[in-house]
């Protein structure tokens, strides 16, 4: 019994620590979505960026906005015709 507690906190620990790596990528990407664009091009992908910004997320936005009034039109269009 005292062998089969051991081997769980071993393996526990072990993969607890191959989580936290499997994460860090994902981390990384998430963390580099949140930064400047000029502070990528100059210091490459970081866990801590120099400088912090939105301007990805308000792209994604405007683009979505865009995409749904063109789509609006073009339905709009097709029907008249």
């Amino acid at each position: 019994m005292t062998e089969s507690k051991s081997f769980n906190r071993v393996a526990t620990i072990i993969l607890t620590i191959l989580v936290i790596i499997a994460m860090l990528p994902i981390l990384l990407i998430v963390i580099a979505s949140f930064s400047a664009e000029s502070s990528l091009i100059r210091n490459g992908y970081t866990y801590w960026p120099e400088q912090w910004s939105l301007d990805a997320y308000y792209y994604m936005v405007k683009q979505s906005i865009m995409i749904l009034v063109l789509n609006t039109e073009m339905r709009q269009m097709t029907r008249l015709q």
